[in-house]
């Protein structure tokens, strides 16, 4: 009978002096296999790291103005306090302006409103600030604007506790206002007193940007003053007896041409399409076909406007155009033949000639034959001996006028800003101070009663 030993080696077919070394050796090369893999890892690794670059870190704001302090360089901040965007746009033109002019000048453009994070840094980043510009409107009845009520909240708040604490900052302030109200310029003007008292040098006179006339012109006025100033802190010695290059902002004219004037529509199947799951804005502009365009100015006239109508079916959008006018006359229009009664509704219209701008006119006759108007009023400022505009024609109509409003009539206004809407807001005061027989004061306040009740909009650019 096999003994155990000779059955397990019959069974395994191996003897156990064979297993020994079999497992011997496997350890073995199992454990040489491991170090040589740790080996050469270790090894990739090394020289992973040895290429490795190690990113330069952004370098921070107090950093930044070290390295332009060492390359001689003079930081300039210009901030603004905007409500419509005029003041932002003053303030990035003087910057264009300052660094177009002055080599050593790093120039930052900043909304007072993101300057600090928290009313404490206001403190600490305008104790490091040189050279500042404010470009600052007065808002409603003399308040300062959305984005520069915090700081303006801080700064006049806190004076007593900082006393004289800005010696190291040379400054100066362009307001922007409107002389027809109580509180013409009012927040420049205390921005302005207020660094003089907290230690600030003024640098040149407070600017009065005044809306009611020409406030572009005021700011040119006042960059004018700017200049001499300027070139003694941010020019070179050697550039001491040299004329600063004037800066000139391109200004594109543009003018609308159409080559073939008997096209009037222009259709793309593929355009009015879905546009998936995403809502329509305006980074998800919807394309839709143009169904009708047509120049409003006549052939002899020197001015382009273009009247588009667009196809909208389908989109879920609602428009809102300047053809609004036309819209509210035709459900007036719509009114009156379904027997319902209408208010009075004047219509003051001006343009220069009546054969060359008198646009919507066979549109605006119509409504007043079928009785949507009640009155249409024309000015036409270039056919005359004497320009005659819409405001004079107010003046004209003023009892009337006046006699509307006061029983509860609405004014909407629309056209140029600058211009025609401004001369109607003062002829509008006028009419108000003569009709009303009070003051300035008084008729400006009846006027200001009426914007913020929603009965005078403008619609003005």
């Amino acid at each position: 009978m096999a003994s155990n030993y000779e059955l397990v080696r019959t069974v395994l077919g191996v003897s156990v002096s064979d297993s020994v070394l079999l497992i011997a050796t496997t350890s073995a090369a199992l454990l040489i296999g491991l170090l040589v893999f740790v080996w050469k890892k270790s090894s990739d690794r090394s020289k992973e790291q040895k290429s490795l670059a190690v990113p330069k870190l952004p370098l921070r704001e107090e950093e930044e103005d070290e390295v332009d302090a060492a390359l001689g360089k003079t930081r300039v901040v210009v901030f603004f306090g905007t409500q419509t965007g005029t003041a932002e746009g003053f303030a990035k033109a003087l910057a264009e302006e300052i660094k177009a002019r002055y080599e050593k000048a790093v120039v930052e453009v900043v909304d007072l409103d993101d300057y600090a994070m928290d009313d404490d840094q206001y403190e600490e980043k305008l104790k490091k600030e040189s050279l500042a510009f404010f470009m600052l409107a007065t808002y409603g009845d003399g308040e300062p604007t959305d984005n520069a009520a915090r700081f303006y909240k801080w700064f006049t708040e806190g004076k007593d506790e900082r006393g004289t604490w800005l010696q190291q900052l040379t400054y100066g302030v362009f307001g922007l206002g409107n002389r027809q109200y109580e509180h013409f310029n009012k927040i420049g003007e205390i921005v302005d007193q207020e660094f003089s008292e907290q230690g600030a040098k003024r640098l040149v006179p407070l600017g009065l940007g005044d809306d009611d006339q020409s406030i572009e012109d005021d700011f040119v006025a006042w960059k004018e003053s700017l200049w001499p100033e300027l070139d003694e802190l941010l020019r070179d010695e050697d550039d001491a007896n040299t004329v600063s290059t004037p800066y000139k902002a391109a200004i594109p004219e543009y003018r609308v041409v159409i080559h073939n004037s008997t096209v009037t529509s222009c259709n793309d199947n593929h355009l009015n399409v879905a546009n998936g799951n995403t809502v329509f804005d305006i980074h998800h502009p919807c394309r839709v076909n143009v169904a009708v365009q047509r120049e409003l100015h006549k052939p002899d006239s020197d001015r382009s406007c273009i009247h588009l109508e667009f196809d909208i079916s389908g989109t879920g959008i609602i428009m809102v155009a300047a053809k609004e006018a036309q819209k509210e006359n035709e459900e007036r229009l719509d009114l009156k033949e379904n027997g319902i009664q209408i208010g009075t509704a004047l219509l003051f219209f001006g343009c220069r000639n009546r054969q060359m701008d008198f646009i919507y006119e066979d549109e605006l006759n119509k409504f007043l034959e079928q009785g949507a108007l009640s009155e249409l009023i024309v000015a036409f400022s270039r056919e005359g001996p004497e320009k005659e505009y819409v405001q004079h024609k107010m003046i004209d109509k003023a009892a009337n006028l006046w006699n509307l409003i006061s029983q509860g009539g609405y004014l909407y206004v629309c056209g140029d800003a600058k211009g025609m809407a401004r001369d109607v807001h003062r002829t509008l005061h006028t009419i108000v101070q003569q009709q009303e027989k009070v003051d300035s004061s008084k008729a400006e306040a009846i006027v200001k009663k009426l914007q913020m009740d929603g009965r005078y909009l403008r619609d003005v650019w």
